[in-house]
């Protein structure tokens, strides 16, 4: 692939390294199996991939988050995320719920 800027629509550090492991997993494709897929259509696919409740951004003034973190990496990736936007916000409102079968101390201690 070509030194371009790659644009991804979806939020968070962890997105834009799960973009450079798709990209990868392309170029494998690509020289392995003897396949090209376009350069425009990784592009594309990556500017246009959405995950809804993923980090999903509902609102920008203010700024609302819907995110459904079911893990502790899940929920990592939220916290780092919420502690990014807490530098710049005035006001916090943080909604959260979880079911007794999820380790509820994991997702409190991040």
């Amino acid at each position: 692939m070509g030194v371009h800027p790659y644009r991804i629509s979806m939020i968070g550090k962890h997105q834009a390294q799960n973009a450079v492991v798709a990209m990868t997993a392309v170029e494998l494709i690509n020289r392995e199996y003897d396949k090209h897929i376009p350069e425009e259509a990784i592009m594309k696919g990556l500017e246009a991939t959405k995950w809804p409740c993923r980090l999903e951004v509902l609102d920008t003034s203010p700024k609302i988050i819907l995110d459904g973190a079911h893990n502790p990496h899940g929920a990592r990736a939220l916290a780092n995320l919420l502690m990014i936007f807490s530098l710049r916000a005035k006001c916090q409102l943080l909604s959260w719920g979880c079911l007794e079968t999820r380790m509820l101390m994991k997702f409190l201690v991040l």
